[in-house]
């Protein structure tokens, strides 16, 4: 831990703030002791500030603490900025709770303030107490190593901003010394009653629960600060190797999905796994502040061994849906998930010509070539984007068409005959691009898949004469 002094505040600043001396900020100042200290720091040490102050209209006194901090700011001579807001309506109408509502009514005011003043960064003033108080909270509800290492002196909070980071340059003051501080300046902060309020989840930390873990250990405080300093350490060593990990399991990213490469995936420790999904669930869902234990653990078990409909309810509206060779998190409906396979333009029936090229949707194209053959044995291939159909059993117009509830299919290598909709699940084919895959099709007869299988009554044999070789393809869209 450390003094507080102008030396050491600087240095945090420029070192664990990351924070340049040139670039402008905005600092949040409710009034109180902590933030009133850190206004100070900065006026000492000479920022260019902002002062912002959110006021939540919680009690009747807070227009009187909005006067009292824009008197502050005034005097040290810098811009203020004020946000308000009906917080306890705010609070009902999203149902959630009043201390919820109140960081997310402020945090929205802060990063607004910050680019619209085109600043760098946005201070707050969490202590060493705080931090202690935000360990205990995550710890109680059954956190891993990111929530159990607490607060950091720089971060990123992408559902506020992508590029703005939250600055915590007073996270290892402890709030005493932050007290004794404001006595020393001749500071008058404002005293908030609520703070005592034990209602609030955090003020029954602070008053109950953190005195009564004293009479165990009475350094519990510092003990918990140093073991959140410590694991902090150990997060960012785990990070690096997530990411160099996600370099070679992640395939995409956009605003709906996220494709994994599922092979790649399986090859990992579970640990990484379990951090792949939720960097993964953080870049689709960056105010989702709590990834539920067991939904990460039910995935692991799907990666494991997927079900058979290869798709899984994950969190917050997000499934895995696992497709070919690709794993994608996301909302099932996105169309990221039809993107690899085939899609008729036109769910009508179309005429295949026997020669030339079938237009499909997506840039997928159906190349027709018909052969006449001495060697029809000798054409025989395994690829599943190709096929040689046997004309003589090909005696009605081949169309092209889509699926229908019932559709049977008899596999080239197979007795009998299956449900197409079985053969798209075992060959993992997402429900949304089951709808539009194009099927070439002789009369009533399915003779063709696409990608996937050859119909055993339309495939060459030794008596063929002539052919139809079919390659299905993707053209590279145009830029």
């Amino acid at each position: 831990m450390q003094n507080i002094d102008i030396l050491n505040f600087k240095y945090i600043l420029m070192n664990e703030c990351a924070l340049a001396e040139d670039e402008k900020i905005v600092v949040g100042v409710s009034g109180g002791p902590d933030s009133l200290c850190l206004l100070d720091l900065l006026a000492q040490v000479k920022w260019p500030v902002i002062v912002a102050h959110y006021d939540h209209h919680l009690r009747a006194e807070s227009g009187a603490d909005a006067e009292m901090v824009q008197a502050a700011a005034t005097a040290y001579g810098l811009p203020f900025v004020l946000g308000q807001g009906d917080v306890a309506g705010y609070a009902r109408q999203q149902r959630a709770s009043v201390e919820e509502a109140a960081r997310e009514c402020r945090y929205r005011f802060l990063f607004e303030t910050a680019s619209a003043w085109q600043a760098k960064a946005v201070l707050v003033a969490h202590n060493a107490d705080d931090q202690v108080e935000t360990v205990i909270m995550h710890l109680i509800r059954g956190s891993g190593l990111a929530g159990l290492k607490g607060m950091c002196y720089r971060s990123i909070l992408p559902e506020w901003h992508a590029c703005i980071p939250l600055l915590r340059p007073l996270l290892s003051y402890w709030r005493e010394d932050i007290i004794n501080y404001c006595k020393d300046r001749k500071l008058t902060p404002v005293l908030d009653a609520s703070n005592n309020d034990i209602t609030y989840f955090r003020n029954r930390l602070r008053h109950e629960l953190i005195p009564y873990l004293g009479e165990y250990n009475p350094q519990i405080k510092k003990g918990l600060w140093r073991m959140a300093f410590s694991l902090g350490g150990d997060f960012d060593l785990i990070q690096g190797m997530t990411q160099q990990a996600a370099l070679r399991v992640l395939q995409d990213i956009r605003e709906e999905s996220v494709a994994l490469n599922y092979a790649e995936l399986c090859k990992l420790t579970p640990g990484l796994q379990r951090n792949i999904l939720r960097f993964a669930i953080q870049k689709l869902r960056p105010a989702l502040r709590d990834i539920n234990f067991d939904a990460i653990e039910r995935a692991l078990v799907f990666i494991r061994k997927p079900s058979r409909q290869h798709q899984m309810d994950l969190v917050d509206g997000l499934w895995l849906v696992l497709s070919g060779e690709k794993l994608f998190i996301g909302d099932p409906k996105t169309e990221l998930l039809t993107d690899g396979f085939p899609a008729c333009a036109d769910i009508s029936p179309a005429v295949l010509p026997l020669e030339g090229v079938f237009q499909l949707d997506n840039h997928w194209q159906i190349s027709v070539e018909l052969i006449k053959t001495d060697d029809p044995m000798g054409m025989i291939n395994h690829d599943p984007n190709q096929a040689y159909l046997d004309m003589t059993a090909l005696n009605e117009t081949l169309i092209v068409r889509t699926w229908t509830a019932g559709d049977r299919f008899s596999p080239l290598g197979m007795k009998g005959h299956i449900k197409l909709s079985d053969l798209f699940i075992n060959q993992r084919v997402p429900e949304q691009a089951r709808k539009k895959y194009p099927l070439v099709c002789s009369g009533d007869k399915i003779i063709w898949i696409p990608g996937l299988r050859v119909a055993r009554e339309a495939a060459v044999n030794k008596d063929t004469k002539f052919m139809l070789h079919l390659t299905l393809s993707q053209a590279q869209p145009q830029q």
